[in-house]
């Protein structure tokens, strides 16, 4: 709950969403990966300049 009030940082490793793609891809899920980072309101992990300076993904660690 306190994650939910912006109190505690939840951190998924990668290899989860990895695992989710996979489950998604073989159509045990019908959500895409899309779907998935929008719902966790996902951020990007990134220096990549390009990337930070289009605005069109909130990144973190730029």
């Amino acid at each position: 709950m306190s994650a939910d009030k912006g109190e505690a940082v939840i951190v998924v490793p990668s290899i989860v969403l990895m695992e989710c793609l996979y489950i998604c891809e073989r159509n045990k899920v019908e959500l895409t990966f899309k779907d998935i980072a929008k719902v966790l309101n996902a951020k990007l992990i990134t220096k990549d300049e390009k990337i930070i300076k289009s605005g069109l993904v909130e990144t973190i660690w730029s």
